[in-house]
């Protein structure tokens, strides 16, 4: 188990660095990636009960991540809209939880 953890951050320390030092790394890992949209797609619907469900779908050049989260959609859509890049956390699910902004981010 320490060792995956170890694993896990070393990944993660290497995708971030790489990121911030070179403006690459499009990689998917577990933890915080940094996500560069190409393209955006929210879609929204109603339950039974009428609650509007939301999902928005986010394209890079190399993957695609799914949030469901109405907090993370809302605080994604305008940087995803605009192109602007975004640091957002992969627990290991297809869904995206949690998302940084950073102003200026490209």
């Amino acid at each position: 188990m320490h060792r995956t953890i170890k694993a896990m951050t070393v990944a993660a320390t290497i995708a971030i660095g790489l990121s911030l030092g070179t403006g690459g790394a499009d990689a998917q890992v577990p933890g915080w990636n940094i996500i560069r949209p190409t393209a955006c797609f929210e879609y929204a619907s109603s339950s039974p009960n009428g609650q509007i469900v939301s999902t928005l779908w986010v394209y890079t050049n190399t993957f695609t991540i799914t949030m469901t989260d109405p907090a993370g959609i809302n605080a994604a859509t305008q940087w995803c809209y605009n192109g602007s890049a975004f640091w957002a956390y992969n627990n290991g699910s297809s869904i995206w939880s949690e998302i940084y902004i950073v102003p200026g981010l490209r």
